[in-house]
């Protein structure tokens, strides 16, 4: 990679594998976290240009339209209750999923990455399947081929854009496509695992540090903002929790739609991310994300054979929901339903996640990190998914 000055602009293609971009929804093709970063990142001295293979679309798109699929079920009885049709058919969905994939790589500015199949070594993509070498997974049964059309898509773009950037940057979590990736490693190529990862690469060059000195601080970052049951860490030094708590009471209580109880349930704590040096500090930024559900309490009538017995004092049941189950949501049911046992019911309709950005500095003193400290504690938003809209709510826990 050639170097640059405070007047340079560098310019770094960012290519994305399908694990860092991947969510359970029908409606998003690029996770949330994601998508901010992509909004966001401004560097004043970089610029991106990011990258999406079209396999890898080729393949969330198909994830979006099988989830899309899965609501028919719920839209038909939306159907019956509503007394006339809603013109939601496997096609309109599937082309309504292709849509929204459209219009999101559209609002984001980013590039498709096709991949030229008549520029592919296929003997050698035969070869490593066969002999099970990177991407392709060792076992009987082979796996990789995906990964591998990823690699070639990254490297073709290597080759044909190298008058248009400096950098090229995949994002992957999957070690056996980093492993062959990085046997054709150069110079002016990067693997970064996640956000967190590529935030710190743009901002240590942004900042014109050394990245394998930056890179080498961030467990030790890490280690000083949270070791578990560590008192010392600025986690509890600083009462991190707390902080949240108090600063954000009315965030950690927020639900999806009126009528809910929110359950906060365990708190994440990812790795740190660099964001600047500042005279002798180094400022970091670390995402706490909390997982979230959220309930709504009903009576319903259970047919009694659907009781199941859990824990040996057996002092919870759960009740998974028959047709007959679903449909009575109140009211009593007939008297040809004797077996029908009413109970009022706790039913998880969401689950989501709820991250909170804290900044933190550290003193740099020799290349040792000294006296952390927290600069703020801001809410970056919650995500919610809905099971009832997915039609994957399993079972129904009885209140007390």
């Amino acid at each position: 990679m050639k170097p640059h000055s405070a007047n340079d602009s560098l310019s770094v293609a960012v290519v994305f594998d399908s694990n860092p971009i991947f969510n359970t929804t029908s409606t998003e093709i690029i996770r949330e976290e994601c998508g901010h970063f992509i909004r966001t990142s401004k560097p004043t001295h970089i610029s991106i240009s990011w990258y999406l293979p079209d396999v890898v679309r080729q393949e969330r798109l198909f994830q979006m339209q099988e989830h899309a699929l899965e609501l028919l079920p719920s839209i038909a009885k939306l159907e019956t209750i509503l007394g006339r049709p809603l013109d939601a058919s496997a096609d309109t969905l599937r082309s309504g999923v292709e849509r929204l994939v459209a219009e999101t790589i559209k609002s984001l500015g980013i590039i498709e990455l096709p991949l030229d199949p008549a520029r592919v070594d296929w003997a050698k993509v035969v070869a490593m399947s066969t002999r099970r070498l990177p991407p392709f997974e060792r076992g009987k049964k082979e796996k990789g081929f995906r990964d591998a059309l990823i690699a070639e898509s990254f490297f073709q773009l290597h080759i044909d854009a190298q008058s248009l950037h400096d950098l090229f940057v995949l994002v992957t979590q999957d070690a056996l496509l980093k492993t062959a990736v990085e046997s054709n490693l150069t110079q002016d190529l990067r693997i970064v695992q996640d956000i967190s990862a590529l935030a710190t690469l743009v901002n240590t060059l942004e900042s014109q540090l050394d990245e394998k000195f930056i890179k080498g601080l961030v467990p030790i970052a890490g280690g000083l903002f949270f070791k578990p049951k560590q008192r010392d860490s600025l986690y509890y030094r600083g009462k991190v929790k707390n902080l949240i708590e108090q600063q954000c009471a009315t965030e950690l209580q927020a639900v999806p739609s009126n009528g809910l109880t929110r359950c906060n349930g365990t708190w994440r704590i990812a790795r740190p991310t660099f964001l600047r040096k500042e005279d002798n500090e180094i400022v970091w930024s670390t995402k706490i994300s909390i997982v979230a559900t959220a309930t709504v309490r009903q009576r319903r009538y259970v047919p009694l054979s659907e009781l199941r017995m859990k824990g040996p004092a057996a002092s919870e049941y759960r009740a998974r929901p028959t047709a007959t189950s679903v449909t009575l949501l109140s009211g009593t049911p007939e008297a040809s339903q004797p077996d029908l046992e009413p109970m009022d019911l706790e039913i998880t309709t969401h689950k989501g996640v709820d991250v909170y950005d804290v900044t933190w500095a550290t003193r740099i003193d020799g290349g040792t990190l000294k006296e952390p400290r927290i600069v703020s504690i801001v809410h970056d938003g919650a995500t919610w998914e809905s099971l009832i809209d997915q039609g994957v709510i399993d079972y129904l826990t009885p209140l007390p």
